[in-house]
């Protein structure tokens, strides 16, 4: 009899049926789509229902949180979920994963939220990390499977909206604008004659930076201290609006990757917070009525 079962057979369903497949575990999969192929070792069935019977961990990767809805909430389904452990990986909003968990929860499975932050080939590569929450006893006894599939796992607390809270705000907002922040720099650069092998080495040395630059901002904001000896907003600011203005011949019709972070300086400047670090960003967005350390805000 099977031990797992996989709801979803795109690319990162597929990923992570073959991957548990190659160890002890038996595999059985659904997929809406009958026609996408069965990745070797694992048994296909057509019934979701039949699926989830025949496996006390399910492993959740469909499309987003309304397709998850619908497929969960069929009858047949419901009544095969009691007992059963369901880790839902689709993306989800923290409240989408509250409401999924409830939904199991009355439903008699016990639930965990997971994020994937990987492509479907880093899974199951020694540097791959996936990011659940939920009851923390839960995510111990599946660990075992979840760092196959990821040996860097690890566990972001008790709520259910916790792993989805991440995955928006550094797999989705973070890696996507710094990644798009920088094709933006290197298309800019390029106009100016400068190659790609250039814009890359700087580029590089400049994620350097940026992780000090992380290190130091967790300790102003731990601190609730944001004054500097170093760049200030107004240094910064001066600088962004100079940039923008000399890469506006990439703005045409589009606004440019800096330009919510420069206006974020300017209204700290307006609020006086001009000799603050960068930093100070946070507390504004925090709290609207944020003055610049903890004691004022």
């Amino acid at each position: 009899m099977p031990d797992i079962c996989v709801v979803g057979l795109g690319n990162m369903g597929t990923a992570f049926a073959s991957t548990v497949a190659q160890f002890e575990w038996g595999v059985v999969a659904w997929n809406r789509n009958p026609a996408r192929e069965t990745p070797p070792g694992v048994r296909r069935v057509t019934n979701l229902h039949e699926a989830i019977l025949d496996a006390p961990l399910v492993l959740v990767i469909l499309l987003d949180h309304s397709v998850c809805t619908e497929v969960f909430s069929q009858p047949d389904v419901i009544s095969a979920l009691d007992g059963r452990t369901v880790i839902n990986f689709t993306t989800s909003t923290p409240e989408e994963a509250r409401q999924f968990g409830e939904l199991m929860g009355n439903a008699g499975a016990r639930v965990l939220s997971g994020v994937i932050p990987a492509y479907p080939a880093d899974i199951g590569n020694a540097d791959t990390g996936l990011i659940l929450s939920g009851d923390e006893s839960l995510w111990q006894r599946t660990s075992a499977v979840l760092r196959v599939l990821g040996p860097k796992s690890w566990w972001a607390g008790t709520d259910l909206g916790a792993a989805p809270a991440l995955d928006l705000a550094m797999v989705g907002a973070f890696y996507h604008t710094a990644w798009g922040a920088f094709l933006e720099a290197m298309a800019y650069a390029e106009s100016h004659g400068v190659s790609h092998e250039h814009s890359a080495q700087l580029g590089r040395a400049m994620t350097e930076l940026l992780a000090s630059s992380i290190d130091l901002s967790l300790e102003q904001v731990g601190k609730g201290d944001f004054s500097t000896d170093q760049a200030t907003v107004d240094v910064h600011l001066a600088a962004l609006d100079l940039i923008a203005d000399s890469m506006s011949e990439l703005a045409a019709g589009r606004k440019l990757a800096l330009a919510s972070i420069e206006n974020d300086l300017r209204v700290a400047q307006a609020r006086g917070l001009g000799d603050r670090s960068l930093s100070v960003i946070y507390g504004q967005l925090i709290d609207p009525t944020f003055r610049g350390t903890t004691s004022d805000s």
